[in-house]
This record gives C-alpha cells, sequence and structure tokens, in this order.
C-alpha cells in the first residue's frame, strides 16, 4: 500500500521522514455532463523545526483542477494558474525567504504533486483541491472512478526524486467520503462494485455513503449510474470576462437502424498476458477470466497466440494458430498454468516481441494488465507506431488509468 504521508525535505538531500497524514475528506458531486471533487488533507509537523513537505496523489487522467487552497499557520493561501517556470521560481523564492508557499504541479497524467514549504514545527497545514471531471455517459451507463492509490510500479519513473511515492506495506490510512448526485443523473439506478454503500434517495438528488465511516486507500472507489435515457446536457458559468460553457450531447440512433454484420474477415489476435509480480491475487485471477471469456469468443477461422510476460516473456505458439478444437485445449491448459510469477514487468520488450511476430500482417493485439509501470509515453509511443490495433483490458484494484486509457 502507498504510504500517503508527505514526504519532508531536509537539509541533507539523501535525508527523508514521513510527515503524518492526519486526515483526508473527499467530497463528490455528480451532475450530468460533469463531476466534482473536493479532496481535503490535513498534515501536521511533528518535527522539531520548519520542513518542506512534498506529497504525491492520482488524479483521474481527464481531470481539470479547479482551484487549490491551503490553510497554514492561520494564514490562508489561495492558488493562482501561472507558467510552469515561473511558478517554481515564484516557489523558491518564498522558501528562500521563509515565507509559507504552496505548489501544485503534474508529475505526469494521472499524478499530481504538491510541495508545502516552510511548514513550522507542530504547525498544522489544511488543503483543499477541487477538480472537475466530464462524465462520459455511454448507452445510458456511467462509470465514475475515484483514485486513491498510487500502487508500486516497475521501472525508474522520469520525474524528480521527491516527486517519486514512497511505499510502504505497514501504512495505512483512511478517508471519509460523501457522494451527491443531482440533475438527470439523480434518476439513474446507481451501484457501487468496490465497496458497501448507503443509498439515499430525495426528492431530486441522491446521496451515496459508505457503510463504514471511514474507507481504506487500498484500492479506487467506483460508482456505476445507468439510466434508461442519456439526455443533453450543460453548463454554463458567469465571469468578469464573460460566459463559459460546457455541453455534452447524446444523438440517440433510431431503433432498428444499426444491425450487427457479420466480420468480413478472420480475426488474428495476439494476446499479451501481465504474470509479474504485481498481479499477484485478485489482479491474476481477473485476467485469467478475461482470457477464457476471450478465447471462448474465438471462431474456427481465427487465428491466435499468447504471449505472456514478467522479468522475460514466453509464448503458447510462436506463431499465429487457428483456433481449432487442439489450440483452444492447449490454450486453456497453458492459461491454468499460468501465475504471477515472472518478476518484474518488462512491458515494453513483450509488446514489441508481439508486434514484431508476423511483422506487416494486419493483426490486433489485446493487453492485460494492471499497467504498474513506470514512463507510461514511451508505451503509448510504441503502439501508436506499431501499426496494430491495441486494446487494454486493465484489472485489479486500481488500474493505472494514465497507461491504460492511452
Amino acid at each position: 500500500m502507498r504510504r500517503i504521508g508527505a514526504m519532508m525535505r531536509t537539509d541533507v538531500p539523501e535525508a527523508w521522514a514521513c510527515a503524518p497524514l492526519e486526515d483526508v475528506r473527499v467530497h463528490v458531486w455528480i451532475h450530468d455532463a460533469l463531476s466534482v471533487v473536493k479532496v481535503r488533507h490535513r498534515y501536521r509537523n511533528r518535527e522539531d523545526k520548519p520542513i518542506e513537505a512534498v506529497f504525491t496523489f492520482p488524479v483521474p487522467l481527464d481531470a481539470t483542477v479547479l482551484g487549490l487552497e491551503a490553510e497554514i499557520g492561520g494564514a490562508r493561501l489561495q492558488a493562482r494558474v501561472v507558467e510552469r517556470e515561473d511558478a517554481e521560481e515564484a516557489y523558491e523564492r518564498a522558501i528562500g525567504q521563509g515565507d509559507a508557499a504552496v505548489l501544485l504541479e503534474e508529475v505526469e497524467p494521472g499524478i499530481h504533486a504538491v510541495n508545502l514549504g516552510n511548514l513550522n514545527p507542530n504547525e498544522e497545514a489544511v488543503l483543499t483541491i477541487r477538480y472537475g471531471i466530464p462524465n462520459r455517459w455511454r448507452d445510458g451507463r456511467l462509470r465514475f472512478v475515484l483514485p486513491t492509490v498510487i500502487a508500486p510500479r516497475y521501472g525508474m519513473p522520469d520525474h524528480e526524486p521527491h516527486h517519486h511515492p514512497d511505499v510502504d506495506p505497514l501504512a495505512s490510512h483512511s478517508y471519509a467520503l460523501e457522494v451527491e448526485i443531482a440533475g438527470d443523473a439523480a434518476e439513474a439506478e446507481v451501484s457501487c462494485p468496490t465497496h458497501p454503500v448507503r443509498i439515499e434517495r430525495g426528492e431530486r438528488s441522491v446521496r451515496v455513503r459508505p457503510c463504514s465511516e471511514r474507507l481504506t486507500m487500498d484500492r479506487d472507489f467506483v460508482l456505476v449510474l445507468r439510466r434508461q435515457k442519456t439526455r443533453a446536457a450543460g453548463f454554463y458559468l458567469r465571469t468578469p470576462k464573460g460566459v463559459l460553457m460546457m455541453a455534452a450531447f447524446a444523438p440517440q440512433a433510431r431503433e432498428g437502424s444499426a444491425r450487427a454484420t457479420e466480420r468480413e474477415r478472420a480475426a488474428r489476435i495476439k494476446i499479451v498476458c501481465d504474470c509479474s509480480g504485481s498481479m499477484a491475487g485478485d489482479s491474476i485471477w481477473q485476467a485469467k477470466e478475461a482470457l477464457r471469456c476471450l478465447l471462448a469468443e474465438l471462431s474456427p477461422e481465427d487465428r491466435f497466440t499468447i504471449v505472456r510476460f514478467g522479468s522475460r516473456h514466453e509464448w503458447l505458439f510462436p506463431e499465429l494458430r487457428p483456433s481449432d478444437g487442439e489450440a483452444l485445449a492447449q490454450a486453456l491448459a497453458y492459461l491454468r498454468r499460468m501465475d504471477a510469477d515472472m518478476g518484474g514487468t518488462e512491458l515494453a520488450r513483450a509488446l514489441k516481441a508481439a508486434f514484431a511476430l508476423d511483422a506487416g500482417v494486419p493483426a490486433d493485439v489485446v493487453l492485460i494488465t494492471d499497467g504498474e509501470v513506470w514512463r507510461h509515453d514511451r508505451i503509448v509511443a510504441l503502439a501508436r507506431h506499431s501499426e496494430h490495433r491495441v486494446f487494454v483490458v486493465g484489472v485489479g484494484s486500481a488500474p493505472v488509468e494514465g497507461l491504460l486509457a492511452r
């Protein structure tokens, strides 16, 4: 589990200590076209000298920060958006002058970092961050995800060392959560596949509260909303500079206008399955279930193979084989032997091997993984230049959206 407490930078660059995170409270507001999340972190410096606290936290990939406010030693700081270099220069200047300062920056897609400078001994810092997420309804269904975990990842990140999340398997942190659903979204059927919740329906809104007063930060919180019809929705906001507007449209196809058609050609599928150590537990079970379902959909004319990977990779077949009875029987036997026992996560090597197999012949790649690796941009670039269609199945309690959704 990730240590959520802030990392404290001392006079010695290599010396770090953990500033305890004393409380986290989250409020989620879900409307038709937009969700707004407000996260309140409360920290306290229990050292005997001033510190700089640096901590990282996950956000949805398409989130936009709407506001940042900090209360330090009775003073309230309101953030403003400036260019990265200007922000870093202003922050360092304030620190050098002994002033309290806050710097929020994106470490990589899906991960942000906050620097709290000059937190005095026994001083408390309360940080409130608001971000908005566009709601993406698909066939009357919305899946809302509140990420709470940055799990250990394989490899070395590209960002600064003090932004690298520390990991302590003995650390345990919790948070209080309340969700309010309003607008037409309040008419939807609501379910939570990750946590037991209480659902209270009012006249124009729905409130969702966990059955437990506190939730442990060991998995993402997921809500699923389903409704019969998806209507157009929008927001507008008056500002001194004019009116800002956001609109979402949901065109409805006429009944019977779309019909299923037979595939024009047999499928050629290379299945790449993560069997690294991070997949232990529920993740490898989910991966094997996904693979079993995929094999069941193959027709005799389709061709396929499977490569499982970790620190190394190995093939079921060294070429694409017709999915006849014999090949499927071998694949199911191979699946039963699969486990999370292959060490590290050399995802790029496995993908390169899959792309190189029968290169030049149109084929699809299905990747099954939890995505727990660094340097996502390089992997995404590799896939985009492969001349393959790549489909990703994310598994586990906190799959890395920064890789899987791109």
